[in-house]
């Protein structure tokens, strides 16, 4: 992670910002206080000497069960946070490179005894740990989109046999009423 990475990470959470701004209009003092955006505002001048607390507190107010957080604008915020606030504790991570040497040589291990047909349950998650950590960081991205390509599969696959369906295709429905 270089100062430019968080420089870039900084770029696109303010673009993020601006735009939810422009979005809440004549609200955004109310949202503004629940959010905690001075938090967000004093954290993005600050650059890459960012508290990450802060921003977590933000984050954590982001994501909160409140009517309006299901917005664009909202999870372009959110996104845009998670890049930053991983830039930042990256740069600020003394011990990045083996951190990153440890994630990709473990990663390396299970795909070695990987079986495309079948993954056991805590290796996938390990896996999928791997792959987040590796994804969020915007690092090798080659080895990210290889391992979904390999791995990726549907989380659920139903068959219905027609004659449990058929009867509801054929009935009449002539509903009137307000939706």
């Amino acid at each position: 992670m270089t100062e430019d990475d968080v420089a870039q990470a900084r770029q696109e959470m303010q673009l993020a910002a601006q735009q939810l701004e422009a979005r809440l209009g004549h609200k955004s003092e109310k949202w503004k206080r629940y959010l905690r955006w001075q938090f967000l505002e004093s954290q993005l001048e600050a650059g890459a000497e960012s508290d990450v607390n802060r921003l977590e507190t933000v984050l954590d107010h982001c994501q909160g069960n409140h009517a309006g957080l299901e917005w664009p604008e909202f999870a372009a915020l959110r996104s845009s946070m998670r890049y930053y606030l991983r830039a930042v504790s990256d740069w600020q991570n003394e011990q990045l490179e083996s951190d990153y040497r440890q994630h990709v040589e473990e990663l390396t291990n299970l795909l070695g005894m990987a079986d495309a047909s079948y993954l056991d349950p805590s290796a996938s998650d390990t896996i999928a740990h791997h792959i987040a950590w590796l994804e969020l960081g915007r690092q090798a991205p080659d080895i990210v989109k290889a391992v979904r390509a390999q791995f990726g599969q549907p989380n659920l696959v139903v068959s219905v046999d027609g004659n449990l369906i058929r009867p509801w295709g054929e009935r009449q429905v002539d509903e009137q009423g307000s939706m």
